[in-house]
């Protein structure tokens, strides 16, 4: 037995991060669709999510504020204020490869191109 007052964990528990209803209650995704050119003349045909990062100051909405913060409303805007050195690409396709996810840094992107 454990300590008295301290809740036991037991592995029942860890099946509700198997329900995608659980997790989505944590993770909020704004994906928009985008095409980036690489410095290596690669060409990524992805989404962005744009509830990634929190935003810094103004140009942000509080579609999922509540305790998590507000947002960046635009791609751009994650690109051009965003503080993370990397964005993450989802449902990418890629080199003729679809259905990737890639960590891009930014560094290495000379455009971006929002589709929606």
């Amino acid at each position: 037995m454990g300590e008295p007052n301290r809740p036991q964990w037991s592995h029942e528990q860890d099946d509700i991060w198997s329900d995608p209803g659980y997790r989505s209650s944590f993770f909020k995704i704004d994906g928009r669709k985008a095409i980036l050119k690489l410095e290596d003349g690669s060409i990524i045909n992805g989404k962005i999510n744009l509830c990634t990062e929190l935003a810094t100051d103004e140009g942000t909405y509080d579609k999922f504020s509540g305790d998590l913060g507000a947002f960046y409303k635009r791609v751009s805007d994650l690109f051009t204020k965003g503080k993370n050195p990397f964005v993450v690409v989802f449902d990418a396709t890629v080199g003729g490869e679809t259905g990737k996810v890639l960590v891009v840094n930014k560094n290495k992107i000379l455009w971006v191109s929002p589709q929606d």
